[in-house]
């Protein structure tokens, strides 16, 4: 290797011998199992039971006397605001704006509006 031409000459062949062999080398298998196989895990806790099993919670969050968690605290507010007929329309319960009216004034050939309690199924009172 005299000359500046047979070093280039050497050195291409060697770089592009060597990306050959890279080439020619297979990745590493996954070890792992595809997500698509993967079973599905159904709730198959209990009314009352949780998840860790450690702290039963029987008791629904309108039936509870302490408020230590969030669902008896806003439940317990809800229930108050209620009572004392103070909060939104949601906790009044009563259309204060006459909005059936309105609407029934405005669009007579619309039928009646269904409410939310009126849509849901009974609950087995007779």
């Amino acid at each position: 290797m005299s000359t500046p031409s047979e070093f280039l000459t050497f050195m291409r062949r060697a770089s592009t011998q060597a990306s050959r062999a890279r080439l020619t080398t297979k990745p590493s298998p996954i070890t792992g199992r595809p997500f698509s196989l993967s079973t599905a895990r159904s709730n198959t806790f209990e009314l009352g039971e949780t998840a860790t099993g450690k702290v039963p919670d029987k008791k629904h969050a309108t039936d509870k006397k302490d408020k230590l968690d969030v669902q008896s605290n806003s439940s317990a507010k809800g229930r108050d605001a209620h009572a004392n007929n103070d909060g939104g329309s949601a906790t009044k319960a009563s259309d204060e704006r006459n909005s059936a009216q309105k609407t029934k004034l405005e669009f007579p050939e619309s039928p009646d509006q269904i409410g939310m309690q009126d849509e849901r199924g009974g609950k087995g009172h007779s």
